[in-house]
């Protein structure tokens, strides 16, 4: 019972940290290009289609 509690209790305090690694860039695909050559990152694009 311990134990589960124990491994509750570090989800609970771990879920917001994950939850705010999601950066969002806002701004035009020139601009996110420019910003990732910059940081030396690269670009990941996400698609989504409904139909």
């Amino acid at each position: 019972m311990k134990r589960i509690l124990a491994i509750m209790l570090v989800l609970f305090f771990a879920l917001p940290v994950v939850a705010k690694a999601d950066i969002w860039f806002k701004g035009s695909f020139d601009d996110a290009m420019a910003t990732a050559a910059k940081e030396g990152k690269q670009i990941l694009i996400d698609f989504y289609s409904a139909g």
